[in-house]
C-alpha cells in the first residue's frame, strides 16, 4: 500500500481575487466572497488499498491517477476539486473501476475538472457535490453516501450501505457530468438533486438517481444493468430531484426513491427535463419510482424516437404514494417500433399538462393506475400507427375531468396506409373503477381503413357516470364502432354522444342501475352490412330516462340498397321510472328497423318517433301507467320497399289511460300490411292507400268511429291537425274520460259544462280521451 499527500501550491491566475467556494450542504447553496486569490484544491491522503495505481502531480492544479489493473481501491482523507484544477484517471479500458472511498470528516466538493477513460465509484458519507463549474467526463460514474465493502466490491457484488451513525448524505449536481456512449451515472444518498444548472449526459447508457439506505446495482463491462433500492431511506428530509437536464438518448432515466417518514413535498420531483430519445437500434426508456412518497412532475420529459427505432417506454410507479403531474408538465414518448406510457399508484393521481404516446410504425398506449383518477386539464393523446389504446382505473375511487381536459385514442394510419399494411386499425379507451365518474372534457377514439374497429367503455361499479362528449368512429372502411355507459347509478351526458362506423356495425349501450339523462344528441350511425345491426341500448333499472328539451336519438344503417342488412334497431327500458322522450329515428336504407320504448311508469312522448325501412315496427308500451304524445308530434313507422314486410304501430298500456295529441301513423307501399294498435283499444287502421277503407265494427256509434279515426287515420281529404273534421263538429282540445261506462262524449253548445253521453252505450268500455262538440 502507497501513502503520500499531493503537493499544496497555489494556483495563480492573472486578475484572480476570489477565495474559495464555501459549499453548504442543504442542497448545495454556493456563497462566495472576494478577497484574495483561491488556492487550488485537490484530493489528498491516499492510500492505495488495492492497485496498482500511482498518484502523481503533473502542476500544481492537476492530478493524474495511472491504474494498472481492472479494479482498484484508493482511500482518500479528502477528494475535492476547486474551479480551475482537475484530477485525470489513467486506466486499462473502460470496462475498469475504480473506487475511491473518503475516509476523513468533509465532503466532496467538486468545481474543476474529473476524467477517466474508465468507470469512476466516489463514495462519501460526508456529502458528494458538484459545483456548477464542474466537468466530468467518464466511462461510468457511481457518487453515492453509502459505502460499499472492499470484498464486496472485488467480488462484483456491488451493494451501497448508509454506514451506522452517518449524518443525512446528500449527492447534489451543478455542473455537467457525461458518460461515455452506452456508459451510466448513478447518483445514490438519503437527497440526491440534480439543480437547475446541472446536466447529466449519458448517450445509449443509464442515468440513475436514487434514494434509500441500501442500493444495490449490476453491472456488465461499462454498462449497468440493474439499479435496486433494497432498504427506505429514515431521514424525513429523503428525496430525489431534478431540475436540470437528464439526457440519455438511446437509454433510460430512472428516478427512484424508498422512504419511510411522511415528506412534505413529493419524494420524486421532476420539474427539470428528462429526455431518453431513441436512436436507431437503441430504445428509450424512463423510469419514475417511489415507495413511500409521492412522484410530481412540473418538467418535461422526452423519450422520443426516430424512425427504425425500437419501442420506448415511461413508467411512474408509486408504491405507497400518489403521482401528479401539473398543468406546466410535458410528457412526450415515441418509438416507431412502439411506445408506452404507464402511471401506477396506490394513492391518487392527478394529472395536467399534456401527456402524448405516439408510433409512427406501431402501437401507442396509455395506461393509468390510481385509487381516484384526477384527469384535470391533462390532454391524453394515444396516437399509433395501427393501435392506439387508453386505460384509465380508478380503483375504488372516482374519475374526474374538467372541461379543459381530453382524451384522445386515434390510430395515426390512413386509410391506404392500414390497407397496405395489411393489418386491422385499432382505437380504443377503457375507463373505470367503483366511484362516481365526472368526465367534463371530451373523449374520442377513431381508426381508418378496412377492417377499422373503435371502442369506448366508460363504467362505473358502484357509483354514477356523467360524460360531456364522447366518441368512437371508424372510417376509411372501418367495420365496427362501439360506446358504452355503464353505471351502478345514474348516468347523465351533457354533450354529444355518437358511435360510427362507415363500413359495418355500430352500437351503444347505455345502462343505469338508476336513471339516465340525455342533455345532448345521441347518434349511431353505420353501413350495417351483414354481420349484425345498428344498434343502441338504453336501461335504467330503478329511475326514469329522461331526453333534455332539443336533444335527439338518431340510430341511422346505411347500407346501399340492394345489399343484405340487418337493419338498425333501438331500445329504450325504464324497468320502473318513466320515459321523457325527444325527437327519435330509427333509419335503414335496405333492411329492417324496430324501435322498443317502454317505461313501467309511463311514457311522455315530446317529440317525434319514426321508424323507416324495408319493415318499421314501433312498439310504445307501459304497465297500466300514462302514454302520452304531445300535440303536433307523430309516431310513425313507415315501410320503404314493396314486400318488405309492413309496418306497425304499436301503442300499448294495459290497465292505463293513452294522451294522444298527435298522429299514430303507418305509411306502407300499396298493398303490403300495415297496423296501428292500441291499447286500451281502438280499432287497426289500414294504411294510406289511394282509396282507403276505414274499417270498424258495426256495433259502435259513428261518434265512436270518427274519434277512433281521429286518433289513428294518417290522413283524410277532411283533416285538421290530422284530426277528422265534419261538418257542423268540431274536436274539443282538451282530454276528457268517460270513465269506462262511456265510449264517448258530446258537448251541447247551450250547456258548455255540461256532458251528455251518446245514444249508443257499452258496458266496461275503456276510457275515452276525447270529446266532440255539436
Amino acid at each position: 500500500m502507497h501513502k503520500r499527500s499531493p503537493v499544496s501550491s497555489v494556483s495563480t491566475l492573472a486578475g484572480a481575487s476570489c477565495m474559495p467556494t464555501i459549499k453548504r450542504l442543504a442542497l448545495a447553496v454556493a456563497l462566495t466572497c472576494c478577497v484574495q486569490p483561491a488556492l487550488a484544491e485537490l484530493p489528498t491522503g491516499y492510500t492505495v488499498v488495492q492497485g496498482p495505481a500511482v498518484v502523481s502531480n503533473p502542476t500544481a492544479s492537476t492530478m493524474r491517477v495511472d491504474v494498472g489493473a481492472s479494479k482498484a481501491v484508493i482511500n482518500w482523507n479528502s477528494f475535492s476539486i476547486s474551479n480551475g484544477s482537475g484530477v485525470t484517471f489513467v486506466q486499462p479500458g473502460a470496462t475498469s473501476i475504480v473506487l475511491n472511498r473518503v475516509t476523513g470528516a468533509s465532503a466532496s466538493d467538486i468545481s474543476g475538472s474529473l476524467s477517466a477513460n474508465g468507470q469512476l465509484f466516489l463514495v462519501n458519507p460526508n456529502g458528494v457535490f458538484f459545483g456548477a463549474t464542474a466537468r466530468v467526463d467518464v466511462a461510468g460514474l457511481v457518487a453515492s453516501t453509502l459505502d460499499i465493502a472492499d470484498g464486496d466490491f472485488t467480488a462484483n457484488t456491488y451493494a451501497f450501505a448508509k454506514k451506522t451513525g452517518s449524518t443525512l448524505g446528500q449527492v447534489v449536481n451543478n455542473g455537467v457530468i457525461n458518460a461515455g456512449t452506452g456508459g451510466y451515472v448513478a447518483l445514490v444518498g438519503e437527497q440526491v438533486l440534480n439543480g437547475a444548472t446541472g446536466v447529466i449526459s449519458a448517450p445509449e447508457g443509464k442515468i440513475a438517481l436514487g434514494v434509500g439506505e441500501r442500493v444495490s446495482m449490476t453491472f456488465d463491462n461499462n454498462q449497468l444493468l440493474t439499479f435496486t433500492i433494497d432498504q427506505k431511506a429514515l431521514d424525513s428530509a429523503a428525496l430525489v430531484r431534478n431540475n436540470g437536464q437528464l439526457l440519455a438518448d438511446g437509454g433510460s432515466v430512472q428516478m427512484k426513491a424508498a422512504v419511510a417518514s411522511a415528506l412534505a413535498g413529493a419524494a420524486v420531483n421532476q420539474s427539470g427535463v428528462i429526455r431518453a430519445q431513441g436512436v436507431s437500434q437503441k430504445n428509450g426508456e424512463v423510469y419514475l419510482s417511489s415507495d413511500g412518497g409521492d412522484i410530481e412532475v412540473s418538467g418535461s420529459i422526452d423519450v422520443g424516437g426516430l424512425t427504425g427505432a425500437p419501442a420506448s417506454s415511461l413508467r411512474l410507479s408509486a408504491a405507497s404514494g400518489g403521482i401528479t403531474l401539473t398543468d406546466s408538465a410535458a410528457v412526450s414518448v415515441g418509438g416507431a417500433a412502439g411506445t408506452s406510457i404507464n402511471l401506477t399508484s396506490s394513492g391518487r393521481v392527478s394529472l395536467g399538462g399534456t401527456i402524448s404516446a405516439q408510433s409512427a410504425e406501431g402501437a401507442a398506449t396509455i395506461g393509468v393506475q390510481g385509487n381516484t383518477v384526477a384527469l384535470n386539464s391533462a390532454l391524453l393523446n394515444a396516437n399509433g400507427f395501427m393501435t392506439s389504446f387508453v386505460s384509465v382505473n380508478s380503483g375504488t375511487g372516482a374519475i374526474t375531468q374538467n372541461a379543459a381536459g381530453q382524451i384522445n385514442a386515434v390510430s395515426t394510419a390512413t386509410a391506404q396506409q392500414a390497407a397496405n399494411a395489411g393489418g386491422n386499425a385499432f382505437a380504443g379507451m377503457i375507463l373505470g373503477g367503483d366511484g362516481s365518474h365526472v368526465l367534463a372534457g371530451s373523449l374520442q377514439a377513431g381508426a381508418r381503413g378496412p377492417n377499422a374497429a373503435t371502442q369506448v367503455d366508460i363504467t362505473s361499479n358502484t357509483g354514477a357516470v356523467t360524460v360531456n362528449q364522447v366518441s368512437s368512429q371508424a372510417s376509411g372502411g372501418g367495420i365496427s364502432s362501439s360506446l358504452s355507459l355503464s353505471a351502478a347509478g345514474n348516468i347523465a351526458s351533457n354533450g354529444n354522444l355518437s358511435s360510427t362506423a362507415d363500413a359495418g356495425p355500430a352500437s351503444a349501450s347505455i345502462a343505469a342501475g338508476g336513471g339516465v339523462q340525455l342533455g345532448g344528441n345521441l347518434s349511431v350511425q353505420s353501413l350495417s352490412g351483414t354481420d349484425s345491426a345498428t344498434l343502441a341500448t338504453i336501461s335504467a333499472a330503478s329511475g326514469n330516462i329522461v331526453m333534455a328539451n332539443g336533444s335527439r336519438i338518431s340510430i341511422g344503417d346505411t347500407t346501399t340498397a340492394g345489399i343484405a342488412s340487418n337493419g338498425a334497431g333501438l331500445s329504450i327500458n325504464a324497468a320502473q321510472g318513466r320515459l321523457v322522450l325527444g325527437d327519435i329515428s330509427v333509419t335503414s336504407a335496405a333492411g329492417a328497423t324496430q324501435g322498443l320504448l317502454n317505461g313501467a311508469g309511463g311514457v311522455a312522448l315530446g317529440g317525434d318517433v319514426t321508424a323507416s325501412g324495408q319493415s318499421a315496427r314501433l312498439n310504445i308500451s307501459a304497465s297500466g301507467a300514462d302514454i302520452s304524445l304531445a300535440a303536433g308530434k307523430t309516431v310513425l313507422a313507415t315501410s320503404t320497399v314493396a314486400g318488405g314486410g309492413g309496418a306497425l304501430v304499436n301503442v300499448s298500456t294495459p290497465g292505463g289511460s293513452l294522451h294522444i295529441d298527435g298522429g299514430l301513423r303507418t305509411q306502407v307501399p300499396g298493398g303490403d300490411p300495415a297496423q296501428v294498435l292500441t291499447n286500451p283499444a281502438l280499432p287497426s287502421i289500414p294504411p294510406q292507400v289511394p282509396n282507403p277503407q276505414l274499417l270498424f265494427d258495426p256495433g259502435q256509434s259513428l261518434l265512436t268511429r270518427l274519434l277512433s279515426i281521429a286518433r289513428t287515420t294518417p290522413s283524410n281529404p277532411l283533416a285538421s291537425n290530422e284530426l277528422i273534421v265534419l261538418p257542423a263538429w268540431d274536436i274539443v282540445g282538451m282530454s276528457m274520460r268517460s270513465g269506462g261506462s262511456l265510449d264517448a262524449a258530446l258537448f251541447e253548445e247551450d250547456n258548455p259544462d255540461g256532458i251528455n253521453p251518446t245514444s249508443d252505450k257499452r258496458i266496461g268500455a275503456e276510457p275515452i280521451n276525447a270529446a266532440m262538440r255539436k
